[in-house]
C-alpha cells in the first residue's frame, strides 16, 4: 500500500514502531501494577509454565552449551527421546535469548520472552491491515494516516485479546500467532502475483517453531483459500487452477521442508494415550460465547476466548450496520464468523482444529483465529464509517448502539455486571465520537478510540493477570529453592563422574531433574510414551488413577529398586518452613516430604547442610549391569491398576534376574478394634514398606500415616508420596501398628483408606547377594553421551544378558567391537544386549525414529523450492528481453 499523505518515510516507520511498543508498554504496566518480576516478586510464571517449560528452557541451554543431548536425555523420566520435546516446546527463535541467563534469572527471560512475542502480536497484525490487498477496496479513498490511525486500534486490540493473556503461559504457542497475519499477506502473494516464496517462509517458520499451532494456523489459511476460490468461481474469475495450483505446491514444499520435524515429533506421540470420541454434540454452551466477549474467564467449560476489548464489538457491529457496506459482503463475513463459532462448538468440528485429540488442560487452543476474525471486521467497519457522510455517521453509531445494548443483554445472565457496564458505556462514547464528530476532526478520532479501547483492555486483562499472578511462581521463593537445591546436589555429587540417577524428596515439579540437568525418575512432557509411566507406576512410584502423562519418584519406591534404577543420591529436607516455600512456588506439580525417614542399609551415608541433607547408596546398580537370570523378556503385568500387588510385582522381577530369591516377604495386616489402625507382627527383619490398593481411576483421598504413634509420612497430598510408603526398619516379633489420620482434620479417624494396606519386609540379604554377583560382573566404563550409551566388558565376563536401565526402543543401535547386534526388551520396559565372553567394547547409538527420512524429504523440498524458483526466474527474464 502506498501511503502518499505521509512524509517523510520516517513517519511511516513511525507507525510500525508504535504497533510494536503500544503492547509493549500496555503489558509493561500491568506487570508493574502487579509487582511481576522484575517489578516485584510475582512472575509471569504460571500454569504449565510453571510445571514444565521453566525446566524445559534450563533443558535446552544445557543443549545449547553442550551439557546434554538435543536428542535423548536421561532427565527425561528412566529417559527418552528428546527430539519431540525440543521440536514442540523449544524451537521458537527467541529461546536462543535463553543462554544470557543464569537458572536463577530464568523468570526475568520468561519475562522478556513473554513481553516481545505480545509486541510483535501487534506489530505483524498491524502490517497486515494496513497492507492486506483483499482490505483495498474499503480503504479506497481514506487517508493513510487514518488508515495507519486506527489499524494501531485493532493491531493493539490483538495483541491484548483475553486469549493472549490467558494463554501466555503456554508461551510456545505465541510465534504462531505472531505469524499468523504474515501467512494471510503470503496467500495473497500468491493469489495476486504467483508468488510462493512467502508463504513457504511462514507456513515453515510456524511448523518448526510448534507443529500443532503450525496446523491449526495452516488449516485456517486453507479455509481462507477455499473461500476465496468458491467466491471466485461464484464470480466467474479466471486463474482460479492456477492459484490452487501454486498453493498445492507451496503447501508440499512446506510439508517437506518441515519434515525433519514433523516426521520424528510424529512418531513421538504414537505411544501416547490419546482420546478422540465425540458425539456430534456441542462442547459449551452457545450463549455462553457472548459471555465472553465483555470478559474473559477461562473457567466457563470448554467456552472459547473471544475478548478483544468492547471497540472491537462495537466496530464489528458498524460494519454490519453501515449502509456503505455491500449486502453481498455483509453476507460472506456473517457466513464466515458462523462458521467459525460452529467450528469451536460442535465436538467433531472442535476435534478437527486439534488434529482429532481432546486438548489436555488449556481448552479452545484454536480461539485466538475469533478475535483475529473480530479485528479485521472491526477495522473495516470504522474505517468505513469514518470515510462516510456526516449523517450516514450518525444514523450508524446510533444502530449499532442499540445492537450493543442487545447483546451485551444476553450476557448479563452469566457475566460480571460490571464488566458489561463498563463496556457499555465505553460503547457510547466510542459511538459518540465516531457518529458525530465534525469531518474536519476525523483523522483524531481513532486516537480516543484507540485510548478507549486500551481502557477497555485493561480493565479485562488487569483483573485475569492480577489472578494468574495470585497463583504464578514467586520469585523470592524460586531463587533460594535453585540456591538451595544447586547447593545440595553440588555438595553431594562432588568429584562423582560416574553414571547415576538422582532421587527428590521435595519438588517444584516433576521436571526438576530437567531443570537442574541431572538424570532422575520424574518427567511431565506430552511426549512421553504411557508405557513408561504404567512401567513405573506397577513398581510403585507413583499411583496414576487419570490420565496422566508424568511419572514421579514420588519419595521413592523399594530401596531395592531404586538402587537397580541406579538411583544413587536423593535429597530432601527437613524444615517445616521449607515446605511452606516449596508450596509458595505454587506449581500445581509441587510437593515435599520433610520427614527424614531414608531407609536403612550398608553403603547408604547422609551429608547434611542445615536442614537440607542429601543420600549416597554406594550400593545403587550402574546403568549397565550383567543380569544372572535368563528369563528376563516379557510385560511384568499385562495391564496397569492401582490395585495391583506392587511388591508381587517386584519379587517377579527380581526373581527374572536372580533366580530362586525372595526380595520382599508378605506380612499379615489385621485391623484392630480402632478405625484406621492395623497391627502387624513382623516375621521377618528388614525395611518395612506399604502399600495401599486404590480403585482406578478414583483419586483416593489424603491421610497421614503413622507408625506407633509417630508420622512418617503424607499419603495423596502431592505428587511428593503417593505409591509405596516406607515405615522403618523393624526386627522379627516386633510389632508394628499402622494408623491413619484424614490430613488436614483434627480427628483421627483415618476414614480414608478403604483397603486393608500391603505390608512387606526387604530382604537385605538377598540384595547383597544379587548386588555382588550382577554389579560386579566384569561390566565397566560406563558413559552416557550425546544420545550414546557406552560400557565394557572384562575378560572375566561371562556370556550373557546385559541389562541397560533405559526404556527399551527399538530405534537404540547396538555395537560389540564394532559390529552391530540386536536389542531386547528386558523386564518388561528396559532394554538389554547379549554379550559373548570375555573383553568387549559395546557402544549404544540412539537414532531418532523419522529424522533421517525428514532431514531426507526436508532436502527434496529444498531442490524444488529452489528448482522452481529458477524456472521463474528464467522464464521473467525471457519475458523481459522480448519487451
Amino acid at each position: 500500500m502506498k501511503f502518499t499523505n505521509l512524509k517523510p518515510k520516517t513517519r511511516r516507520d513511525g507507525y510500525y514502531v508504535l504497533a510494536f511498543i503500544i503492547p509493549l508498554f500496555f503489558m509493561i504496566g500491568i506487570f508493574v501494577g502487579l509487582h511481576t518480576y522484575p517489578f516485584g516478586n510475582n512472575t509471569v510464571v504460571s500454569g504449565d509454565f510453571n510445571n514444565q517449560y521453566l525446566a524445559l528452557f534450563s533443558y535446552l541451554k544445557n543443549v545449547l552449551t553442550g551439557r546434554d543431548s538435543g536428542l535423548y536425555s536421561l532427565s527425561m523420566g528412566l529417559g527418552g527421546n528428546a527430539f519431540g520435546v525440543l521440536t514442540y516446546y523449544l524451537l521458537s527463535p527467541f529461546n536462543l535469548l535463553v543462554v544470557f541467563f543464569s537458572r536463577n534469572q530464568f523468570p526475568l527471560f520468561a519475562t522478556l520472552t513473554t513481553l516481545l512475542k505480545i509486541s510483535c502480536i501487534g506489530l505483524t497484525m498491524y502490517t497486515y491491515l494496513v497492507r492486506a490487498q483483499i482490505l483495498q477496496r474499503f480503504r479506497k479513498g481514506v487517508s493513510a494516516k487514518l488508515i495507519a490511525r486506527s489499524a494501531l486500534i485493532f493491531s493493539s486490540a490483538f495483541a491484548l485479546m483475553g486469549y493472549v493473556i490467558a494463554y501466555k503461559e503456554c508461551i510456545m504457542w505465541l510465534d504462531a500467532i505472531i505469524l499468523l497475519p504474515l501467512m494471510l499477506l503470503s496467500i495473497e502473494r500468491i493469489i495476486l502475483r504467483g508468488k510462493i516464496g512467502f508463504y513457504i517462509v511462514c507456513f515453515s517458520l510456524a511448523v518448526i517453531t510448534n507443529y500443532y499451532f503450525g496446523y491449526i494456523i495452516g488449516l485456517f489459511s486453507g479455509l481462507c483459500v477455499l473461500g476465496w476460490i468458491l467466491y471466485s468461481l461464484y464470480a466467474k474469475k479466471h486463474g482460479v487452477i492456477k492459484v490452487i495450483a501454486l498453493y498445492a505446491f507451496a503447501n508440499i514444499v512446506s510439508l517437506l521442508l518441515t519434515a525433519f520435524v514433523i516426521v520424528p515429533s510424529f512418531l513421538s506421540t504414537l505411544g501416547i494415550a490419546k482420546n478422540s470420541s465425540h458425539s456430534y454434540r456441542p462442547v459449551y454452551i452457545a450463549a455462553n460465547v457472548i459471555v465472553q466477549l465483555f470478559q474473559t474467564n477461562p473457567g466457563v467449560n470448554n467456552t472459547p476466548l473471544v475478548f478483544a476489548g468492547a471497540v472491537v464489538v462495537a466496530c464489528v457491529i458498524l460494519f454490519f450496520v453501515n449502509s456503505k457496506i455491500r449486502l453481498t459482503d455483509k453476507m460472506i463475513v456473517a457466513a464466515g464468523l458462523i462458521f467459525m463459532f460452529v467450528s469451536s462448538w460442535l465436538d467433531i468440528l472442535y476435534l478437527v482444529w486439534h488434529v482429532m485429540a481432546w486438548p489436555n488442560g488449556y481448552v479452545q487452543r484454536e480461539a485466538f483465529l475469533i478475535p483475529f476474525v473480530l479485528c479485521i471486521i472491526g477495522f473495516i467497519g470504522l474505517v468505513s464509517i469514518l470515510s462516510a457522510g456526516k449523517e450516514t455517521r450518525r444514523r450508524s453509531a446510533i444502530s449499532a448502539f442499540f445492537v450493543f445494548l442487545f447483546i451485551s443483554g444476553i450476557a448479563t445472565s452469566d457475566a460480571a455486571l460490571k464488566y458489561v457496564f463498563i463496556a457499555i458505556v465505553l460503547a457510547m462514547i466510542t459511538y459518540v465520537i465516531v457518529g458525530f464528530s465534525p469531518a474536519r476532526r476525523i483523522a483524531v478520532v481513532p486516537v480516543f478510540v484507540l485510548v478507549i479501547s486500551l481502557c477497555s483492555l485493561f480493565v479485562v486483562d488487569f483483573k485475569l493477570q492480577s489472578t494468574i499472578a495470585g497463583y504464578s511462581m514467586k520469585y523470592s521463593e524460586y531463587s533460594k529453592f535453585d540456591q538451595t537445591t544447586t547447593s545440595l546436589i553440588a555438595k553431594g555429587t562432588s568429584g562423582d563422574t560416574g553414571v547415576y540417577r538422582i532421587g527428590n524428596r521435595y519438588q517444584a515439579n516433576d521436571n526438576d531433574p530437567l531443570l537442574f540437568g541431572y538424570a532422575g525418575l520424574s518427567n511431565y512432557v506430552s511426549q512421553q510414551p504411557t508405557e513408561v509411566t504404567d512401567f513405573l507406576s506397577t513398581l510403585g512410584y507413583d499411583q496414576k488413577h487419570t490420565w496422566k502423562r508424568c511419572s514421579n519418584y514420588n519419595n521413592g519406591s523399594t530401596l531395592s529398586m531404586d538402587r537397580l534404577l541406579g538411583v544413587k543420591y536423593s535429597y530432601g529436607n527437613t524444615s517445616s518452613e521449607y515446605s511452606s516455600q516449596i508450596n509458595r512456588i505454587n506449581a500445581s506439580m509441587g510437593g515435599d516430604n520433610n520427614i527424614l525417614n531414608v531407609p536403612v542399609a550398608t553403603g547408604i551415608s547422609v551429608v547434611k547442610q542445615g536442614k537440607g541433607y542429601i543420600t549416597k547408596d554406594k550400593e545403587a546398580f550402574p546403568v549397565a549391569f550383567r543380569v544372572n537370570g535368563t528369563n528376563i523378556a516379557g510385560n511384568l503385568v499385562a495391564n496397569y491398576d492401582t490395585m495391583h500387588d506392587t511388591f508381587t510385582v517386584q519379587n517377579n522381577l527380581w526373581n527374572r534376574l536372580y533366580p530362586d530369591s525372595l526380595m520382599f516377604q508378605h506380612q499379615l495386616v489385621q485391623q484392630t478394634d480402632s478405625k484406621g489402625v492395623y497391627s502387624v507382627l513382623v516375621s521377618s527383619s528388614g525395611n518395612a514398606y506399604m502399600y495401599i490398593p486404590t480403585t482406578r481411576g478414583i483419586d483416593p483421598k489424603s491421610v497421614d500415616v503413622y507408625v506407633n504413634g509417630k508420622k512418617v509420612s503424607q499419603l495423596f497430598v502431592n505428587d511428593t508420596e503417593n505409591g509405596i510408603v516406607y515405615l522403618g526398619h523393624f526386627d522379627k516379633g516386633q510389632r508394628v501398628n499402622v494408623s491413619f489420620g484424614n490430613h488436614g482434620s483434627k480427628k483421627d479417624k483415618g476414614d480414608n483408606v478403604e483397603n486393608t494396606p500391603i505390608v512387606v519386609t526387604e530382604n537385605n540379604t538377598v540384595y547383597e547377594r544379587a548386588y555382588r554377583l550382577m554389579a560386579s560382573a566384569g561390566v565397566s566404563k560406563q558413559q552416557v553421551k550425546d544420545a550414546q550409551i557406552t560400557f565394557s566388558t572384562d575378560a572375566h565376563f561371562v556370556k550373557g544378558n546385559v541389562v541397560i536401565t533405559v526404556p527399551y526402543d527399538s530405534h537404540w543401535e547396538a555395537y560389540v567391537d564394532g559390529k552391530k547386534v540386536t536389542t531386547s526388551r528386558a523386564l518388561g520396559e528396559l532394554m538389554a544386549v547379549n554379550v559373548s565372553q570375555g573383553a568387549h567394547r559395546i557402544v549404544l547409538r540412539y537414532n531418532v525414529p523419522g529424522l533421517k527420512l525428514g532431514i531426507a524429504m526436508a532436502i527434496v523440498g529444498l531442490a524444488l523450492i529452489v528448482g522452481f524458483e529458477s524456472i521463474s526466474m528464467y522464464r521473467r527474464h525471457r519475458e523481459n528481453n522480448h519487451k
